[in-house]
């Protein structure tokens, strides 16, 4: 029996915030290697939509983004790649991922750690359907 519980948890001591922060990098890390492991077999043609079966199609958005402002359709590909763009500069953003751990902002989970991993899963399960 192996309680997956135990392998989510903040350890004791930790920082909640810094260890969410390294968890989404090594998340990245892992999907990136495991994506360019299968990439020859994702390609426009053979994925010309990023879906998870045929109930699940997910399309990219980004309001600040003047492309994406309102959800678009797009080629497995292109969304992988869109999407990496878009969690490399949130991680890169001194105002989300502040070096100094006392300046995370109140939101930081609900908002900024929910949101890119949900995005992420969407590879995941791009992958595994």
């Amino acid at each position: 029996n192996v309680d997956l519980k135990k392998f989510v948890q903040v350890p004791k001591g930790e920082n909640r915030n810094e260890w969410l922060s390294i968890n989404i990098i090594d998340f990245v890390t892992k999907i990136n290697l495991i994506y360019g492991s299968l990439q020859e077999y994702c390609t426009t043609t053979t994925c010309p939509k990023m879906t998870a079966t045929d109930q699940y199609e997910y399309m990219w958005r980004n309001k600040k983004d003047p492309l994406y402002k309102k959800a678009t359709c797009l080629p497995a590909p292109k969304y992988v790649t869109v999407m990496m763009e878009w969690i490399e500069t949130q991680v890169n953003d001194e105002k989300l991922f502040p070096a100094d751990l006392r300046k995370f902002s109140k939101n930081f989970e609900k908002k900024t750690v929910r949101q890119i991993f949900k995005r992420l899963f969407r590879i995941f399960a791009h992958i595994y359907c």
